[in-house]
């Protein structure tokens, strides 16, 4: 009888190994812009994580510019990108590529720390920079709308057709090119850790140190963990994320966070290694990435 026990426990555990990896062969059929630690640019296939495909941005970038962030892809051969000039550390320039041309947009103002991001939606950018998002108009140039009121070193994630972001209320604040508008309201103990779906966020609560993703009338959809976790992108039900260290910035071998399924463990998460999490099965696949740029990590969608 103890025998057959074992055996059944062993036949379902095998059974839920088998079920998760046939469904992610058939789930993870998406490509991911990947920045390297030799400040090079890729994409990368979530299936076959070893065949990449390279971005060639021109020599002529990396002679006058020491840095090339959140690149974000606006057609074939045509993206958009934060450049930072040699030797010039107080300032910044939000750009175009196209080819080997660089189309300066707006120089960004002095900031006082690396707090910079940019999102594209249809004929929009948008310029995160310290307190104040900028969105900016392609086709005119101009900046149609500025918010002031960001909370300083707060997560931003992209939402519907803009961006969400944590105001200085501590208020999840949703904004497009004509609107912004309250969608949640966080306790002093919540922490905005990025959206997860247009529907769904990640909240690291400090006081009773969990990571939770939730829906906007803050009802539990699924616990990772007792580690900070921050969303880097998510399309079609992915959800591309990493996780912080408890110990130090750099994390050490036994920082680590053991996930598990009804109760089963099933895979670990590394800090600051990014991960994919399917929101139907829960399941997590690691991303085969060397890399502390994963922040410039995001799906490409088209």
């Amino acid at each position: 009888m103890k025998l057959r026990y074992i055996l059944y426990i062993y036949l379902s555990i095998s059974f839920i190994f088998i079920s998760f990896n046939l469904y992610k062969e058939k789930s993870l059929d998406e490509k991911i812009l990947i920045h390297d630690s030799g400040n090079n640019w890729y994409v990368m296939s979530l299936l076959e994580q070893d065949s990449r495909e390279d971005i060639k941005l021109g020599d002529n970038l990396y002679e006058k510019y020491h840095g090339i962030y959140f690149l974000t892809k606006k057609s074939s051969h045509d993206y958009f990108t934060i450049l930072y000039p040699m030797k010039q550390t107080d300032i910044s320039f939000v750009s175009e590529l196209k080819g080997n041309t660089i189309d300066i947009l707006c120089e960004l103002p002095p900031s006082r720390y690396a707090d910079e991001k940019i999102f594209y939606h249809g004929q929009y950018l948008y310029v995160i920079h310290e307190e104040k998002v900028f969105v900016f108009d392609i086709n005119t140039k101009d900046i149609v709308k500025i918010f002031y009121d960001r909370k300083p070193n707060s997560v931003v994630s992209k939402r519907k057709d803009g961006i969400a972001l944590i105001n200085k209320n501590n208020e999840l604040i949703y904004m497009d090119s004509n609107k912004d508008y309250c969608i949640s309201s966080f306790d002093k103990d919540d922490e905005f850790c990025g959206m997860c779906s247009d529907d769904t966020l990640l909240v690291y609560n400090k006081k009773g140190k969990t990571s939770k993703i939730m829906n906007l009338e803050n009802q539990t959809i699924y616990s990772l963990g007792s580690h900070i976790y921050e969303v880097l992108d998510y399309h079609n039900g992915k959800v591309l994320m990493t996780m912080y260290p408890k110990s130090s910035s750099a994390g050490s071998f036994l920082d680590i966070e053991i996930q598990t399924i009804c109760g089963v463990p099933y895979t670990i998460t590394y800090s600051h290694t990014p991960f994919i999490l399917d929101m139907t099965t829960k399941s997590i696949c690691s991303l085969s990435i060397s890399t502390w740029n994963y922040k410039d990590h995001h799906f490409i969608t088209d």
